[in-house]
């Protein structure tokens, strides 16, 4: 329970950092456009 616990907690922090990376390459407005 505690290792999926962790991963639940990671994996948001992970999308935000692939998420900026994203925006930092083709702007922050496309990659919203993006996600939604």
């Amino acid at each position: 329970m505690r290792p999926f616990l962790l991963l639940f907690l990671l994996f948001p922090v992970l999308v935000l950092f692939v998420f900026v990376k994203v925006a930092g390459a083709i702007g922050f407005f496309p990659a919203l456009l993006l996600i939604i």
